[in-house]
């Protein structure tokens, strides 16, 4: 629900008619990576955090109120440390990696004259780093259970035998 519910917010951002908005969200929702990851909820947990930190990311790029852009920049915080702290750092990754090129994206829109957000210049894409660095420190409790986890674990010392099964 949380991932179906982002991916709405999200496309509406767009101005998108409301079939294209659910059809959307229930494409994304329902298929690919979330269906084939239903077995590893930690997986479709982090990437339920994706679409509401693109709806974030949006909205403090491209809105004109200050309010709501300090809003959005919060919720990147407390997004980014929720997701750090499911413990999957692989898709805390690649959620990142869908962040930053939505940024430079809109970024680069931007600069084209076509965004209404008075926040144009690279000061935006600033405070969306520093965000996202807020985010990770509140979640720096994390950072020690995961080193132990990974210690212990059976992958953190593999033999080449084990590397090359398949």
């Amino acid at each position: 629900p949380a991932l179906f519910a982002g991916i709405v917010l999200w496309l509406r951002r767009w101005r998108l008619p409301n079939a294209a908005v659910l059809f959307g969200a229930l494409l994304f929702t329902f298929s690919g990576y979330p269906i084939i990851s239903w077995l590893w909820l930690v997986h479709v947990e982090v990437l339920a955090h994706t679409p509401w930190l693109l709806w974030c990311i949006d909205m403090a790029m491209r809105d004109r109120s200050p309010r709501k852009v300090t809003g959005a920049l919060f919720g990147v915080t407390v997004l980014t440390a929720s997701a750090i702290l499911a413990g999957y750092p692989q898709m805390v990754y690649v959620s990142g990696l869908a962040e930053g090129m939505y940024a430079l994206f809109l970024w680069r829109l931007g600069s084209a004259g076509a965004s209404p957000s008075p926040l144009r210049g690279p000061s935006t894409l600033l405070l969306l780093f520093v965000a996202k660095v807020l985010g990770a420190v509140c979640a720096a409790i994390q950072i020690l259970p995961t080193l132990d986890l990974l210690d212990q674990s059976t992958r953190a010392a593999t033999t080449a035998a084990f590397r090359l099964q398949q």
